[in-house]
Formats: C-alpha cells, sequence, structure tokens
C-alpha cells in the first residue's frame, strides 16, 4: 500500500484556493464541496464567488463538463441553498457552450434562482434568461413561424376548405409544428 502524503489525503480551504488559483478548477471544486458544507451556512457566503468562478472555469475548459455540473446542482444548492449567484454562473457557464442541449436542463435551477431574486435586476435578468433557455435550443425562424398568427389563420382557412366532411382524413406526415394535426382534429 502506498504512502500518501498528508496534503493528499486531506481537504482544505487552503488547497481550493491555491487550486482556483491556478486553474485547477475540478481539484478546486472538490476540496470546496467537502469544506464549505461543513461551514455554518452565514460562513459559506464567503467563499460563493470564488465557488462560482471555479463552475464556470470547469466548464469553460471543458465543455463536456456541463453534464458533469448540473448533476451536481442537489448538492450545489445544497452548499448555497439562499443565494443566487452561484446558479446564475452556473447557468451562465451552461450558455457560453456551442452545446445547446443542455439549456432546457438550467429551466429548474433558474427557476430556483427567481424564487430567492429579491433585487429588482437579478428579477428582470433571470426573466430574460428565463426566455433565453427556453428558446435558444430551437431555431429562431421555427419559433417566429410557429408564433405567425395570420400565417396559421391562412393555413387553418385552407385546410378547412379542403376537408370535406368530419369524416375526412387527415394524414399528417410531420410538417414539423404540428399545426395540421391540431387544426384537422377541430
Amino acid at each position: 500500500m502506498a504512502a500518501t502524503t498528508s496534503n493528499e489525503a486531506c481537504f482544505s480551504m487552503v488547497t481550493a484556493e491555491r487550486a482556483f488559483l491556478d486553474g485547477d478548477f475540478e481539484t478546486a471544486l472538490k476540496h470546496f464541496f467537502v469544506c464549505i458544507i461543513m461551514l455554518p451556512e452565514e460562513r459559506r457566503e464567503l467563499y460563493e464567488d470564488q465557488f462560482a468562478a471555479a463552475i464556470h472555469g470547469w466548464i469553460a475548459l471543458n465543455p463536456e463538463n456541463v453534464s458533469r455540473a448540473l448533476s451536481l446542482y442537489p448538492q450545489i444548492r445544497q452548499l448555497f441553498p439562499n443565494t443566487i449567484r452561484t446558479k446564475i454562473s452556473l447557468i451562465r457557464a451552461v450558455q457560453s457552450t456551442d452545446n445547446t442541449r443542455w439549456l432546457l436542463n438550467c429551466l429548474p435551477i433558474c427557476k430556483d434562482a427567481q424564487e430567492l431574486a429579491t433585487k429588482l435586476e437579478d428579477i428582470v435578468a433571470l426573466r430574460i434568461t428565463r426566455v433565453n433557455l427556453a428558446t435558444m435550443p430551437f431555431p429562431q425562424w421555427h419559433i417566429r413561424m410557429i408564433n405567425d398568427a395570420q400565417r396559421n389563420k391562412a393555413f387553418a382557412r385552407a385546410l378547412s376548405m379542403s376537408i370535406k366532411s368530419r369524416s375526412s382524413i387527415v394524414f399528417d406526415i410531420g410538417s414539423g409544428t404540428g399545426l395540421l394535426s391540431v387544426i384537422a382534429a377541430k
């Protein structure tokens, strides 16, 4: 059995801060997770900015860490249950990657932050963030098309002129919006 040095076996805030300053965000986060949870809640806030920056840096260095970071969210929420800085940092880190597939997973985090926000600028920023999270994964031309009331009414009129009776059959091959099925069902 190999002997370990005392530095390898001990978790500490000093090691977390040193790793953070060295850009070794993974090591910093391991130490932060173990040490911060042991602090009284009112003292955890002292380390939140560093922790939030470590999360952001960890994802920025390797966007594949997004899924790991999102799966760690319950522990992150436990560390900082009453503040929004880390939640916002995590969301922004995910948004900064080119991979939009994880954005919808940030909606519950955004909701948690919205429930805690008290400053008007945070409330507004989080509302905008929520809209961006909900729409960014989808091509914007598609959203505009679905919300085009004039186009949808014209489509409904054309379809109703084509359907001759309630017994007519409409076969929707998947136009992408589901509009054909919705209108045909009426």
